[in-house]
């Protein structure tokens, strides 16, 4: 999952994160806008209390660096 500043469509969100995989491994991203993310938290959906609780940020784009 990825929180990230954007107005793009969730559809098209998606597509630009899987062209700018050049890696072997597949990916099924979701991406989704700081506004929707806190949204979804507020309305304590499963999923995101789950990422909450138990998701390992790998990098953190306000400190440009690899958590």
């Amino acid at each position: 999952m990825l929180i990230k500043e954007t107005s793009k469509r969730f559809i098209d969100r998606i597509a630009d994160v899987i062209k700018m995989n050049n890696t072997f491994l597949s990916m099924e991203p979701l991406v989704y806008s700081p506004l929707e993310f806190e949204i979804m938290k507020k309305e304590k959906r499963d999923f995101i209390m789950t990422i909450e609780e138990e998701g390992i940020e790998i990098y953190d784009a306000r400190s440009a660096k690899m958590v």
